[in-house]
């Protein structure tokens, strides 16, 4: 049976810990990466106050665009792309 030394064992908990922190660093570039992706996609996303009731109005209206029997409104297709 293979046995485990103190000083292995040291070995084998700082690898643990520095695996966790490099699965955390990727996992933070991936995030960072996509939410820059979708901010170059999206371009100026600014709504005026004075437009928000107008804008509401419009997501929640039906998509003439889409050709299937029952088209879906246009912030439930939305949220199915995102």
């Amino acid at each position: 049976m293979f046995k485990i030394g103190p000083n292995q064992s040291e070995i084998a908990s700082h690898f643990t810990k520095l695996t966790l922190k490099i699965f955390y660093v990727l996992f933070q570039y991936i995030f960072v990466h996509d939410a820059l992706v979708e901010a170059i996609e999206a371009g100026d996303t600014h709504i005026n106050k004075s437009c928000l009731p107008r804008y509401i109005h419009g997501l929640q209206c039906i998509d003439v665009t889409d050709e299937k029997n029952h088209p879906p409104k246009i912030l439930e297709k939305q949220h199915r792309v995102s």
